[in-house]
């Protein structure tokens, strides 16, 4: 049993091992249609092994499930993310775990003791992914691939050019195309990085390390001694006992209004305003669910405080850390590095989770609701990290992002030796500027004085790949 419930995150940390490979060799759609007919086979394993009574079959389907599961954390967000208008890309990005949650819904319902959750009905019910996979196969044949893929990695220009006609419903489409073509320019130096490269390399670091925070933070939130309490906490009203069932079902309609809101608001007040109030509302309630849970005994009405307490916390960890990472994964990093970024953090997701699933029942044993303090910490260095260093990332072009990222300070000095220092950390943009204002002054110099004199002292004191670029 043990090996069984911990085979899963064992399969996602694989799924998130393949997942750049995948996408990199067959695309992002590609990567989908093949994730599809994998999660297929798991479900009929599942089913075969209930008919033969094999717990081996059993540990291998949920290795399977963890596989599929892993890969289409990662890859879904991915593509959504590439194909999404800047305006609506966080919306767009957000609706998986809108879905999510309403497909925990309807395993409650389908779950429920008089319907699939008994021993005859158990595998019926796990076997029914085959059938979405097999569903999602079909309308994925009619949707397009990544247009970014196809121009950055595939040099198919006029491919993501129809791509873009089609997900735009116009035929004025060259700002993106121009868009994917500076891009395509400006990771040039990443296209040749493999993964270990990519994470040493100086102009990543910060998102790599945001990442990582990120990806922490939301397992180490506190939310699995949440759901861990919460049908403790149901159980314990005098509303609870059989209804418990129907109890978690609608604290999951809230969660789902909570995604709603949150699609609605994350383009307009951003990314870090939801990551910070859904890390702070977990940090207050952490510490209030703990008092409460240990006063339930004696308060007679402390329960009904500690139901609300519970759903307040995981309505935080819904808006905030519960899907933002994966968005802000895709929106840190440029097409050729996107893929091992997501190879990262998709590691750094399953493997907490394993393991989560490893020591929890053990430290709410020991502990009792003073677990909640153990994630505390976690929570709060999260949301100090996310207020000092995470970048917010809402109407900006992936180029831009990049370039907010790159952004350091000049040095105080920048004459003799530390001239090209100084060019060098200007940005891109800034330096095609003052190079175009420096070959401007010298050509006006050159019209008013002595060319001879201009040109020998005044462009010997301009870096010499001035003129180059002004040329080009």
């Amino acid at each position: 049993m043990s090996l069984t419930v911990v085979i899963f995150p064992i399969g996602g940390v694989t799924g998130s091992c393949l997942l750049g490979f995948m996408v990199d060799r067959f695309g992002r759609k590609g990567t989908l249609l093949i994730n599809n007919f994998v999660a297929a086979f798991a479900a009929v394993f599942i089913a075969c092994s209930e008919m033969i009574h094999s717990p081996g079959l059993v540990i291998f389907s949920r290795f399977a499930a963890g596989i599929w599961t892993g890969m289409f954390g990662s890859v879904v967000p991915m593509y959504l993310g590439e194909i999404s208008p800047t305006s609506l890309r966080g919306a767009i990005s957000m609706l998986p775990m809108l879905f999510s949650t309403l497909g925990v819904i309807f395993a409650l319902v389908l779950g429920h003791p008089d319907i699939l959750g008994n021993e005859k009905g158990w595998a019926i019910m796990l076997s029914l992914p085959a059938l979405l996979a097999l569903l999602q196969i079909f309308f994925l044949l009619s949707c397009p691939e990544s247009p970014r893929y196809l121009l950055i990695q595939k040099n198919k220009e006029e491919e993501a050019r129809e791509v873009l006609k089609m997900l735009r419903e116009k035929d004025e489409v060259e700002d993106e195309i121009e868009e994917l073509h500076e891009e395509y320019l400006y990771e040039k130096e990443e296209r040749q990085m493999q993964i270990f490269e990519l994470i040493g390399h100086k102009g990543l670091q910060k998102q790599f390390i945001c990442i990582i925070v990120l990806m922490v933070g939301q397992q180490f939130s506190g939310i699995n001694s949440a759901y861990y309490y919460a049908a403790d906490i149901y159980r314990s009203t005098k509303i609870g006992g059989p209804n418990i069932h129907y109890l978690q079902m609608a604290a999951h309609f809230v969660l789902l209004f909570a995604h709603v809101f949150s699609i609605f608001v994350i383009d307009f007040w951003g990314r870090r305003f939801l990551l910070l109030t859904g890390f702070g509302i977990c940090n207050v309630t952490s510490i209030l669910l703990t008092m409460t849970l240990e006063l339930k005994n004696i308060i007679w009405w402390m329960p009904y405080i500690s139901t609300i307490l519970a759903t307040v916390f995981t309505i935080g960890y819904t808006i905030g850390p519960s899907s933002i990472p994966f968005l802000m994964t895709t929106e840190l990093f440029l097409q050729s590095s996107r893929s091992s970024a997501y190879v990262i953090g998709g590691c750094v997701h399953w493997l907490s989770k394993f393991l989560l699933w490893v020591i929890m029942l053990h430290i709410n044993k020991g502990i009792g609701p003073y677990s909640f303090l153990v994630f505390l910490p976690f929570s709060t260095a999260s949301f100090w990290y996310i207020l000092k260093a995470a970048p917010e990332t809402k109407q900006k072009t992936f180029l831009e992002i990049r370039k907010v990222m790159e952004k350091t300070k000049p040095p105080k000095k920048s004459s003799g030796r530390r001239q090209t220092e100084r060019w060098e950390s200007t940005s891109q943009d800034d330096r095609i500027l003052q190079n175009s204002i420096a070959m401007e002054f010298v050509e006006v110099l050159q019209a008013r004085i002595n060319p001879e004199v201009v040109s020998a002292e005044v462009s010997s004191s301009v870096p010499h790949f001035v003129k180059k670029e002004r040329q080009t």
